[in-house]
């Protein structure tokens, strides 16, 4: 299910860490959630790529189960 709204978190007092050390006194921090509606935002401020054999297309998606991404090539001539 989704989460959205504020939500109350509790770790308790016994919670170990990946060292085996315990949690000395409980904690607890209320979250905020937000439905985001799906999108893509591009991390870069342009769109035209230099010549690169491994060259990363950074981008971040949200609420979105696949990406399509189409690759023009613009000639010189």
């Amino acid at each position: 299910t989704k989460l959205v709204g504020n939500i109350n978190v509790n770790v308790f007092q016994g919670i170990k860490n990946t060292d085996g050390f315990k949690l000395k006194k409980p904690f607890s921090e209320t979250v905020a959630f937000q439905s985001l509606k799906p999108q893509v935002r591009l991390l870069n401020s342009g769109n035209i790529l230099p010549n690169s054999q491994e060259l990363k297309f950074n981008f971040e998606a949200v609420n979105l189960s696949a990406v399509d991404v189409r690759v023009i090539k613009i000639y010189q001539d």
